[in-house]
C-alpha cells in the first residue's frame, strides 16, 4: 500500500480526495482496513452480553453459548495471525534499520528494545547500542560513522548480574561481558524480569534438558575487575602433548609426526632334541642320519627355537607337545636334504 502510493501519483490524488469527501467523513483508508478485523472481536462482545441477560432456562441459551465459543475461538485466530504479521513486519523493520539480512527466522520472536549505554573497562569509553531482545537471541546494535556494528549472542548462554548503580546491569556471555546502563532503575527492572521469565520459559519448554546442559558447560566467575564477573567453560584444558585418541579395540591412533616404538619381544627358548626323543615322539628312524655321520654333522643334534614358552607352565605334557612339533619340522629337513644329496 505505502509503495503504491508513493510510486503512483494519480492514487494519492484519488486517497486525498476521498479522505475530503462527505461519504468518508475526513476517515483516513487506513483506518478503514481494519474494520473487517475488528468486527470480530464486536461479535465476541455482543453475544457475550447477549448471553449475560438471557436466562439458563431459556430454550436459545444453549445456542448463544455454542455461537459465543465458536466466535471466540475465530477471534482468537485472527489475534494470533495478526500478531504473527505484525511480528513478522517487525522483525524486517530491525533487519532493515541494523543491516541484517538474516534476521527473520521461522519461530524467531521480537520481545522488546531498549536504548542502553555499554561502558568500556579497557579503554573507559562509553557507547550507545540498541538493545534488541528475541526469543533466542539478544542483539547489541550501534553506529559509529555510519558504520554499523551487531554483536549478538543466544540467550541461554546469557547471564544477567547488577552492578552497584541502580540503573546498571552485566551482560555476561561465554565471549564478552557488557556493563550497560538502561534510561532508569525501572527500566532497567523491567527488562531483567523480562529476560529472567524469557530464560525461565526456555529453560521449561522442550529443549530445556538440552539448554541446562549447554549451561552447565559454562559457570560464572570473578574477573581481573572487582565486581564484574565473565563466563568460564568447564572443558578440560587440553595437554601440551596432545590428548591420545582411543580408537577400536583399545588401540591408540598414531599421531601425526609421531612414532611408535616396537615393542619388545620376549627372547624365544631353545630346546634340544637328541636321537633318543625323536625316535620315541615320532617313530620315524627313516628320517634320522646314518650311524656313520660324523659327530660335528648338525643333523645328528638338532636345536630349535621353541614359539610357545616353557617357564610358563611346569608340566612335562606341553613340553613333549612343542617337541613333537619341532621334530616334525626337523625331519621334514633332514629329508630335503637326504634328496638332494642322493
Amino acid at each position: 500500500f505505502n509503495n503504491t502510493k508513493k510510486s503512483t501519483p494519480e492514487f494519492q490524488t484519488f486517497l486525498a480526495e476521498a479522505q475530503n469527501s462527505d461519504r468518508f467523513h475526513g476517515s483516513y483508508i487506513t483506518s478503514m482496513l481494519i474494520l473487517p478485523i475488528q468486527r470480530i472481536p464486536r461479535y465476541q462482545m455482543f453475544l457475550q452480553e447477549l448471553v449475560k441477560r438471557t436466562a439458563e432456562d431459556h430454550p436459545d441459551y444453549a445456542t448463544l453459548n455454542t455461537a459465543l465459543q465458536s466466535v471466540a475461538k475465530q477471534a482468537a485466530e485472527v489475534d494470533e495471525a495478526c500478531n504473527k504479521a505484525e511480528n513478522i513486519l517487525k522483525i524486517m523493520e530491525i533487519s532493515k534499520s541494523i543491516g541484517l539480512d538474516n534476521l527473520l527466522k521461522p519461530g524467531r520472536t521480537y520481545i522488546r528494545e531498549d536504548d542502553v549505554t555499554e561502558f568500556k573497562m579497557e579503554s573507559s569509553s562509553t557507547v550507545n547500542h540498541k538493545c534488541y531482545v528475541f526469543n533466542d537471541i539478544l542483539i547489541l546494535s550501534s553506529e559509529k560513522k555510519s558504520k554499523k556494528t551487531n554483536v549478538s549472542a543466544p540467550v541461554h548462554l546469557c547471564w544477567v548480574r547488577d552492578l552497584e548503580e541502580e540503573d546498571c546491569s552485566q551482560i555476561i556471555t561465554p565471549g564478552t561481558t557488557y556493563l550497560v546502563r538502561f534510561k532508569s532503575k525501572a527500566v532497567k527492572q523491567a527488562w531483567v524480569k523480562q529476560f529472567s521469565g524469557l530464560l525461565k520459559q526456555l529453560i521449561n519448554g522442550r529443549e530445556g534438558q538440552t539448554i541446562l546442559k549447554k549451561r552447565g558447560s559454562y559457570h560464572v566467575q570473578d574477573s581481573r575487575y572487582p565486581g564484574i564477573f565473565i563466563v568460564a567453560d568447564d572443558k578440560p584444558a587440553a595437554s601440551p602433548g596432545g590428548s591420545r585418541k582411543k580408537g577400536k579395540w583399545g588401540t591408540l591412533f598414531k599421531k601425526k609426526g609421531s612414532k611408535i616404538k616396537p615393542k619388545k619381544e620376549e627372547p624365544e627358548a631353545e630346546v634340544e632334541v637328541t636321537e633318543e626323543e625323536a625316535i620315541e615322539t615320532t617313530g620315524r628312524r627313516n628320517s634320522l642320519p646314518h650311524e656313520g655321520a660324523p659327530p660335528s654333522d648338525p643333523i645328528q643334534r638338532t636345536k630349535f627355537t621353541g614359539r610357545a614358552n616353557i617357564c610358563s607352565s611346569d608340566s612335562g605334557v606341553s613340553m613333549k607337545r612343542e617337541i613333537r612339533r619341532s621334530t616334525s619340522v626337523v625331519n621334514n629337513k633332514h629329508m630335503l636334504l637326504n634328496r638332494q644329496k642322493s
